[in-house]
């Protein structure tokens, strides 16, 4: 028997799961409701500091991920054999805290490095 699928974005998804790369905004609360709403499992990466917190209600897994953390994004999404993603929502460059810090939307129990700034050519 075939798995239940759904249509999102003009394109079937088989396995009735699919991932979601959530950057800052409202958007990506919009994409994950309508994802919801086609009968979808949303499997969330959200990028630390910029996405919005309404998304634990509305996906099934809420990972938190830097900008940066490709490699651990690319292993959430494995672990849930999720094969579709879609982005949504900005990126910004700022970590939304000053550095040492400790408080963020998703708590991790890690302070936060202290970067320097992006060089800039003379």
């Amino acid at each position: 028997m075939d798995a239940p699928s759904s249509e999102a974005g003009g394109r079937v998804v088989k396995s009735g799961r699919i991932g979601l790369v959530a950057g800052g905004g409202r958007f990506p609360v919009i994409v994950a409701e309508s994802m919801r709403r086609q009968g979808l499992d949303v499997y969330c990466a959200a990028v630390r500091y910029q996405a919005p917190t309404e998304l634990s209600e509305l996906c099934k897994e809420v990972q938190p991920i830097g900008v940066a953390q490709l490699g651990r994004m690319l292993r959430f999404f494995k672990k849930h054999r999720i094969t579709e993603v879609s982005w949504a929502g900005w990126l910004r460059k700022e970590t939304g805290g000053r550095c040492g810090s400790t408080s963020s939307r998703y708590q991790t129990g890690r302070t936060r490095p202290c970067l320097p700034p992006w060089p800039t050519s003379s």
